[in-house]
C-alpha cells in the first residue's frame, strides 16, 4: 500500500449551463433595475403638482395605471384635493382603468371645483354625459331592524350583460363585494340594467341614485391573521432566493477553471 497526492481532472462547466447562469443572472438585474429607478423618480418628486403632471405624462403615453399611482400620490399630498386638474384627471383616468365608484366620486368634486372657469366645466359636462351615459348608482342602506351596519353585499344580475367590457366590470364587482365587508350606507356603480342586492330588487338608470334597503350578510369566522404572515413571508423568501440565485449564478459563471487536488490511498500487491 502506498499514499499518493496529485491532481485529478478539473471541474468543467458545460456551455449550456453557463449560458443559463448568464440569462439568470441578466434577467434579475432586468427586472430589478427598473423598479429600483422608477422609485427614484418618485422620489425626486415632493410636490401635488409635481406629482400630478408626472402622472398627466404617463396618461398622454397611454400608461394609465403608471398615471394613476403619481395622481393619487398628487391627490394625497397638501393641496392636490383642492386642484381641479388633479381631481379631474384622477376622476377620468379611473374612468379608463374601469374603477367607476372613483370616477364618479373625483367627479363631483371637480364639479364643485370647477368654479366659473368654462374650461373646467366644458370638462366635467363631457365626463358626466359619459359616466350618467353607462353606468348609475345604488344607494344601498340597512333595512328597517337591521343592526348592522357592517357586512356583506350579494350582487345579482337579472339579465344577461351583453357588453363584454360591462359583463367584466359587474362581474369584478359582484366579487368585490362578496368577499370585503363595507360600512353602510354605500354607493355602488354598475352598468345600466336590473339587479339584485342581498335579493333586494333594483334598477339601475341613467343620471340617478337608486335606494336598496338590506339585510347585510355577516361573516364572523375569526380571522386567523395568517394570511398576512404567509404574504409576508413570501415577498422575504423571494427576495432572498432572488440574491441566493443571483450570487451563487454569478460565482459559477465568472469563476475561473480550478484544478483540484485530492489525497488518495493506492493498494498495490508485491510480489512474495
Amino acid at each position: 500500500m502506498s499514499y499518493q497526492s496529485g491532481p485529478v481532472t478539473p471541474i468543467r462547466q458545460g456551455p449550456c449551463m453557463r449560458y443559463f447562469l448568464l440569462f439568470l443572472c441578466t434577467a434579475f438585474g432586468v427586472f430589478f433595475t427598473p423598479i429600483a429607478s422608477a422609485q427614484d423618480d418618485e422620489a425626486e418628486l415632493k410636490t401635488y403638482d409635481e406629482l400630478r403632471d408626472q402622472g398627466l405624462l404617463y396618461a398622454k403615453r397611454q400608461k394609465p395605471k403608471r398615471a394613476m399611482i403619481f395622481l393619487n400620490k398628487a391627490y394625497a399630498s397638501e393641496g392636490g384635493r383642492t386642484d381641479f386638474k388633479t381631481v379631474f384627471y384622477r376622476g377620468e383616468i379611473a374612468y379608463e382603468l374601469l374603477r367607476i365608484d372613483l370616477a364618479f366620486q373625483m367627479l363631483k368634486e371637480a364639479e364643485a371645483l370647477a368654479g366659473e372657469d368654462p374650461r373646467n366645466i366644458k370638462k366635467t359636462v363631457r365626463l358626466r354625459g359619459e359616466l350618467d351615459g353607462l353606468y348609475g348608482g345604488i344607494l344601498v342602506k340597512p333595512a328597517v331592524g337591521e343592526t348592522n351596519v357592517v357586512g356583506r353585499i350579494f350582487l345579482e344580475s337579472q339579465q344577461g350583460i351583453l357588453n363584454r367590457q360591462k359583463r367584466a366590470l359587474f362581474q369584478s364587482i359582484r366579487e368585490r363585494f362578496r368577499a370585503t365587508e363595507v360600512t353602510l350606507p354605500t354607493t355602488i356603480y354598475l352598468p345600466h340594467g336590473d339587479y339584485t342586492a342581498n335579493n333586494i330588487p333594483v334598477s339601475v338608470r341613467s343620471g340617478t341614485i337608486a335606494t336598496a334597503d338590506v339585510y347585510l350578510q355577516i361573516d364572523r369566522r375569526p380571522d386567523s391573521g395568517s394570511g398576512v404572515a404567509v404574504n409576508g413571508w413570501w415577498i422575504a423568501g423571494a427576495g432572498t432566493a432572488v440574491a441566493i440565485a443571483t450570487s451563487i449564478g454569478a460565482y459559477f459563471l465568472f469563476s475561473e477553471e480550478q484544478t483540484r487536488h485530492v489525497d488518495r490511498v493506492l493498494l498495490e500487491r508485491r510480489a512474495p
